[in-house]
Order: C-alpha cells, then sequence, then structure tokens
C-alpha cells in the first residue's frame, strides 16, 4: 500500500475508497510531521490522537476504524519498519516507538563474540573491568 492509496480489494462493499484514503493521507501527514519533529529533538516516541470517527461511507463506526487503523499500522509497521506500533481504542490514540543504537541484547550478542576473537593481552583487560 502506497501512501493514499488502499487496496480495493481489502474492502467491502458500502465502503467509499477515495474517502478512505483521503482520510489515511490526512492522518500520515500529521503523524509523519510529529514523527520528523520528534526524531529533530531526539525523543524516541509519539501519540498521536487520531479521529473519533471517519465518515468513509455506508459502514459502521467499528468497520471504519477498523479499515483506517489496520491500514495505518500496516504502512508503519510492515513498511515503515517500526517494531514499536500500538494503538489505544480507549483513548484513541496511535503510537509509535523507537530507539537510536542498536537494541541492547544485538550489542550484547556483538560484545561477546569480539571478546572471544580477542588478541590474548586484551582478553585479561576486557576480563577484568567487566
Amino acid at each position: 500500500m502506497s501512501v493514499g492509496k488502499i487496496d480495493h480489494t481489502r474492502v467491502a462493499g458500502g465502503i467509499d475508497v477515495s474517502a478512505v484514503n483521503a482520510t489515511i493521507h490526512s492522518i500520515v501527514r500529521d503523524i509523519d510531521a510529529q514523527l520528523e519533529n520528534a526524531t529533530n529533538n531526539g525523543k524516541e516516541s509519539i501519540t498521536v490522537t487520531l479521529p473519533e470517527s471517519f465518515h468513509v461511507g455506508k459502514v459502521t463506526k467499528a468497520q471504519a476504524q477498523a479499515v483506517i487503523f489496520t491500514e495505518l499500522i500496516t504502512l508503519y509497521k510492515s513498511q515503515r519498519g517500526f517494531s514499536d506500533v500500538t494503538i489505544s481504542l480507549k483513548r484513541n490514540t496511535f503510537n509509535i516507538g523507537w530507539s537510536y543504537g542498536i537494541p541492547k541484547d544485538d550489542y550484547e550478542m556483538r560484545m561477546a563474540l569480539i571478546s572471544q576473537h580477542l588478541v590474548a593481552d586484551e582478553k585479561k583487560k576486557v576480563s577484568k573491568t567487566s
């Protein structure tokens, strides 16, 4: 899915695909602006308040939310690679988190591998400082 282009084959009748596309495009612009601001300020998460209802055709509020929310989750998790994507139905918020650098468990695994391959005189220094 590209931004603002919902796949017609994934939605049922009664939905106005152009209204869905316009709604998603508008929300994505807001999320992307908040992401840019957050990363420029060294933050590692954003919370975006979503509209309470979406006017996207002859569907229930829950059905409209299901279409919009799943498209947003798919876009940011699967296509843009954010691993921490959550939504709160109670608070009507969309949350994205990320971290800078290497995740701690990955870093520790890499350091263990490096430690195993250090020259002899450096192994003693590493074991004394650990």
